[in-house]
């Protein structure tokens, strides 16, 4: 094991380089005009001599979620090719050793360009006049990581459970959206001030994160419930200030608990896996098969149908559904089963619909 995980360092390490480069140009470009612009942004604070500045870590934290996204569909690309899938299953090495090694690269090659782009952003901006808390910064990168492990493995395991390519990355932007798309859904039927559907895409832990911390780094707080305004005439309001920032706790541990079940489901899922299954349609549970009704009926649902627009409602939904079933099977014949799928799953929709 140890000479083919050297093997895939070896593999790896010409594109990590690039990733570095890449990293490190974009967020440091982005961090410079940060001290040459005016603004009145929230995210720019001026400061007593006239200047603007910003940690702009927006920037390196959206290409972490990037690298998270690219790294596990690059080793993990072979299970969608028959050719190679043969080739590596075939090695003198169990899957599991396979899987770990592969697992292994897939964090190396998001974290370390992550890393090496965040510090030297880090030590670009304490190279510059600034009234950053630069404390936060550390706080940021520690929690990112955890977040980036999660993320990394999540991915992986849908993009695995495709039998080619194509799906794999379906099924990546599938379970991205569908946490969302579910809260949205719940959240208008039981409206919440601390809840915001926009918290639950599985990007959203990294994105969240950053926005808090951000603030923490320019400002040296970040205040959570309601903060009163004292306004020039003498009146003063309440404004509820990042309160959905309440429930953070919460999605942190949720989206933990993702990410371990899915490393778990990562190796687990080995013993069923099958050679033979490699660039035919993926007939998973964990797929099309279930997103597809799970899409449709939440969007029904949430469209919801009144007066004479509801036939087109439902017309447009279905043709859409089976599109995506078309693309599911590539082909415009669609399976009994699948039919049955699709209209239940719009009956499903249209009784959600009514709930709200």
């Amino acid at each position: 094991m140890k000479k083919y995980f050297l093997y895939e360092v070896k593999q790896a390490l010409l594109p990590t380089i690039i990733f570095t480069a890449i990293a490190c140009v974009i967020y440091i470009l982005s961090i410079e005009p940060s001290y040459f612009i005016l603004s009145i942004e929230p995210s720019y604070f001026i400061y007593s001599d006239g200047t603007a500045g910003s940690c702009c870590v927006f920037s390196v934290q959206t290409i972490l979620m990037v690298l998270c996204t690219i790294t596990p569909i690059l080793n993990f690309a072979f299970k969608g090719k028959a050719r190679e899938v043969d080739l590596w299953y075939s090695m003198p090495i169990s899957r599991e050793k396979l899987y770990a090694v592969k697992s292994a690269i897939s964090i190396l090659q998001a974290l370390i360009p992550y890393t090496v782009a965040y510090w030297l952003g880090f030590l670009y901006v304490i190279a510059h006049k600034n009234i950053f808390f630069l404390q936060y910064y550390f706080y940021l990168y520690l929690i990112s990581l955890a977040l980036a492990v999660s993320l990394i493995g999540l991915n992986a395991f849908f993009f695995t459970r495709a039998n080619n390519l194509v799906d794999g990355i379906a099924n990546i932007f599938f379970i991205s959206c569908v946490g969302a798309l579910l809260v949205f859904y719940i959240y208008q039927l039981f409206p919440i001030k601390s809840t915001d559907p926009s918290f639950w895409f599985t990007y959203s832990p990294i994105t969240a994160t950053t926005t808090m911390f951000s603030e923490l780094i320019q400002t040296g707080e970040f205040v959570i419930g309601y903060i009163t305004i004292n306004l020039p005439s003498g009146e003063t309001y309440e404004m509820a200030r990042h309160l959905t920032f309440a429930c953070m706790p919460v999605m942190h541990t949720v989206f933990g608990v993702l990410g371990a079940g899915s490393w778990f489901g990562l190796f687990y899922m080995l013993k069923h896996d099958k050679a033979e299954n490699s660039e035919r349609i993926s007939t998973s549970l964990i797929g099309y098969k279930s997103f597809i009704p799970i899409y449709v009926a939440l969007i029904t649902g949430l469209i919801g149908f009144e007066g004479y627009m509801s036939a087109l409602f439902i017309a447009i939904i279905v043709a859409l559904g089976a599109i995506a079933y078309f693309g599911y099977k590539r082909s415009f014949k669609l399976a009994k089963n699948d039919i049955i799928a699709l209209c239940t799953s719009v009956i499903v929709g249209v009784i959600l619909s009514t709930l709200i």
